[in-house]
């Protein structure tokens, strides 16, 4: 049932590509360009679906009236989009990509591992029976069994693949990972059922016996959305159970003191960009987050989203403090020093977007074109967080910032950065027409 068929020159171009043999850690990507009439470039991404970070981007060259391969480096198993459509893709693989003229857009035609391609879509239109059960009486019984079986229609499209050898053994890996904690959230979505705080940690279910946190400390799975869930949804219930008045505290807590790695990054990450969740969170216990997971070291990825969900709760709605105003230094590009204050009073009345780059920032870089289609709406300032005063300007001059661009004084240990807890870059304030911070941003 996951067999997809080859038109007869892919699967020709395909043989070609796997009869040379693959080296491990490549993908092959074989594109039909026969029904375009000009070049054009496909995109085939990877993010992280919980904090939208990109994990793969491919640039895929389509020449016109012709069949041709590139070959990719790639480490493990990944779930892919292409136009919108999600397929797995394993560490040692070859596709074949068409473009379908009555749908406009470019489609996978076939590859290596058929199974890889059709697996994650089939494990997703098995719906869990979240609904019927969601205003429910305490029936969780039931609920178990009917999670089950959605489990086992899962195991079985899974199994089905991996017996007709259609599958990646990384994606098997992948894929059985994903209905594991898909069955793990879904038996924890029904916290509120007494017969479950009853229970817990043994669930009753045909899968799993027993909730425990080796379940929930696995690094690798980082970038599987279900893990994520799964693992706040332990956590939180966890907290309900103990203190469910103050549970979000005592989940941030849980989360500090029982896990370690990427996992506690990931899971701290998850909580705190849940706005109704860092709202009921003490300010005095959100400052002291921020120094713990600075303490802490936690990958990049997962300490900004961190520190702007706390900077949004300690900061938005507040005006910046005097101190900061008159103690901030920003250097003009003719040599000027003005404070933040004199900057402000410029635009006074108006709504202001504060870009905080860096030469050396390529997410910066890259979103310099968003933010300069966003000068009809604000008065924008590019404030730069370099340290060499010469790299500031060439880099002004090639992406042509040429007005209301300053070098903030200082840096990353100014009182203005201090303030606005920024550690890393891009960070983009919007200040409101009083001076008020109105919001604060990781990305455009």
């Amino acid at each position: 049932m996951f067999y997809i068929r080859l038109n007869r020159a892919i699967l020709l171009a395909f043989l070609l590509c796997i009869n040379t043999g693959l080296l491990a850690g490549t993908l092959v990507v074989t594109v039909d360009g026969s029904n375009n009439t000009a070049a054009d470039t496909l995109q085939l991404t990877s993010d992280n679906e919980l904090t939208g970070d990109r994990l793969l981007q491919l640039m895929v060259p389509v020449s016109a009236g012709a069949i041709k391969s590139y070959s990719y480096k790639t480490a493990t198993a990944l779930l892919m989009n292409l136009d919108g459509a999600y397929f797995i893709i394993g560490s040692n693989d070859s596709i074949a990509i068409t473009f379908n003229k009555a749908a406009n857009k470019y489609e996978i035609a076939g590859g290596r591992f058929p199974g890889n391609y059709a697996i994650y879509q089939a494990i997703k239109s098995v719906n869990a029976p979240f609904e019927k059960y969601r205003k429910a009486d305490d029936n969780f019984e039931e609920y178990v069994q009917a999670v089950d079986s959605v489990t086992a229609v899962r195991y079985a499209m899974l199994n089905e693949a991996r017996e007709r050898n259609t599958m990646s053994r990384e994606a098997y890996t992948w894929v059985s990972a994903y209905v594991k904690y898909l069955h793990l959230f879904a038996l924890l979505f029904y916290k509120s059922s007494a017969t479950f705080q009853k229970q817990f940690p043994q669930s009753g279910s045909r899968y799993i016996k027993q909730f425990q946190l080796s379940d929930f400390q696995k690094d690798e799975l980082e970038n599987l959305l279900p893990y994520a869930l799964a693992t706040v949804s332990y956590v939180t219930t966890i907290a309900r159970l103990k203190d469910s008045s103050n549970y979000r505290t005592v989940a941030l807590d849980h989360a500090l003191d029982s896990f370690t790695g990427k996992t506690r990054g990931m899971l701290l990450s998850a909580l705190m960009i849940n706005s109704s969740f860092r709202k009921n969170i003490s300010n005095d216990r959100l400052q002291q987050l921020l120094t713990q997971v600075n303490r802490l070291q936690l990958p990049k990825n997962y300490l900004q989203p961190i520190t702007v969900a706390c900077l949004k709760q300690l900061r938005e709605g507040r005006p910046i403090d005097s101190m900061v105003l008159a103690g901030a230094r920003l250097l003009t590009p003719d040599g000027r020093t003005i404070t933040l204050k004199e900057l402000l009073q410029l635009y006074t009345g108006k709504e202001v977007l504060i870009d905080f780059w860096a030469s050396w920032c390529g997410p910066c870089i890259q979103s310099l074109p968003k933010v300069a289609k966003l000068e009809k709406d604000y008065a924008v300032c590019y404030v730069s967080l370099d340290t060499d005063k010469q790299k500031w300007k060439m880099a002004a001059q090639k992406h042509k910032i040429e007005k209301a661009q300053y070098l903030l004084i200082n840096n990353y240990n100014s009182v203005l950065a201090a303030w606005l807890f920024i550690s890393a870059i891009p960070r983009y304030i919007v200040l409101d027409a009083s001076g008020a911070v109105k919001h604060v941003e990781l990305r455009l």
